[in-house]
């Protein structure tokens, strides 16, 4: 692992590898490669088996884990990294949300104690209804107006870096092409998948995306300095599939664009997790000189 960056991650671990050992040792693996210091985690699965996993990821990874209501998501930080200043509440109302996200205040040590915090932030939006879907997006987009309360009694406007499974598209030709509605077998599902448009015709829904972007949520994916790291960052994130339709790109991250603007970012790579999981692995970086000096700064 090369320690001049720092290494960000979302990733949804479909039920934690079912506790499959096996899976749950490969996906270990996966993010020990990728050097991950900070994970946004999806899944769902059983009390006894997130908080396994947990237990394994502190010991092979060094990473603490905070998990969020119903085990649904979890926020994962290496300490030796960061400074862990409290968790933050769920937006209200918090019984609007399918999958309850969790969200840690986290201060990067080598920024200094007076810096500006993070609010990390894992999320997935519901697959089931684009209405609830928006309204998930707009409750987690406020966490990027929302202040922390440092060390020294001072409260602090934070940035955020968020990792969700977004259950529909990106906005902007920041991904494969959108699938035609036909070539999603799966009658539900194209409920699922599109909202209506402004002519009364079903369209794919990348309306939480658009939201994000406007609350000053950048996708990294944007923000990369060139367009062959563009290019890279845009790959799907889930398979093809009869019921989903084409591959496509629901896995993303974000960050405050006072963070973006700063150019943090200089590489998001999506790492093949098909072995054990239906959703692939992405990882951003960014030079942590870079970005100690834009938090000192902001």
């Amino acid at each position: 692992m090369n320690r001049d960056y720092l290494n960000v991650a979302t990733f949804h671990f479909e039920r934690y590898g079912d506790g499959d050992p096996a899976r749950i040792d490969a996906a270990i693996a996966l993010l020990r490669a990728a050097g991950v210091q900070l994970l946004s985690l999806q899944g769902h699965a059983s009390a006894d088996t997130t908080k396994a996993f947990a237990a394994q990821a502190r010991a092979a990874l060094n990473l603490r884990c905070w998990r969020g209501r119903g085990y649904h998501t979890a926020v994962l930080a290496t300490l030796d990294v960061f400074t862990c200043l409290g968790r933050q509440p769920v937006p209200r109302p918090e019984a609007l949300f399918s999958h309850p996200p969790t969200a840690v205040a986290l201060r990067l040590t080598e920024a200094g104690r007076g810096s500006t915090p993070i609010i990390a932030v894992s999320g997935r939006l519901s697959s089931a209804s684009p209405t609830l879907r928006q309204v998930e997006a707009e409750l987690l987009a406020s966490y990027n107006q929302q202040q922390v309360d440092l060390p020294d009694g001072q409260r602090k406007r934070a940035v955020v870096i968020a990792g969700l499974d977004c259950s529909s598209y990106p906005a902007g030709h920041l991904g494969p092409p959108l699938p035609r509605i036909s070539t999603i077998e799966d009658r539900a599902h194209r409920a699922q998948r599109t909202r209506i448009g402004p002519d009364d015709q079903r369209v794919m829904d990348q309306m939480p995306h658009r939201t994000f972007e406007t609350a000053g949520l950048t996708d990294v994916a944007r923000s990369l300095p060139t367009r062959q790291a563009r290019t890279a960052a845009v790959q799907p994130t889930v398979p093809a599939s009869p019921a989903r339709g084409p591959a496509s790109r629901e896995d993303m991250l974000f960050s405050s664009h006072r963070l973006t603007d700063r150019g943090v970012w200089e590489q998001l790579e999506v790492i093949d997790a098909q072995t054990v999981s239906g959703h692939n692995l992405v990882v951003a970086r960014a030079l942590r000189a870079h970005l100690a000096e834009a938090l000192s700064t902001l």
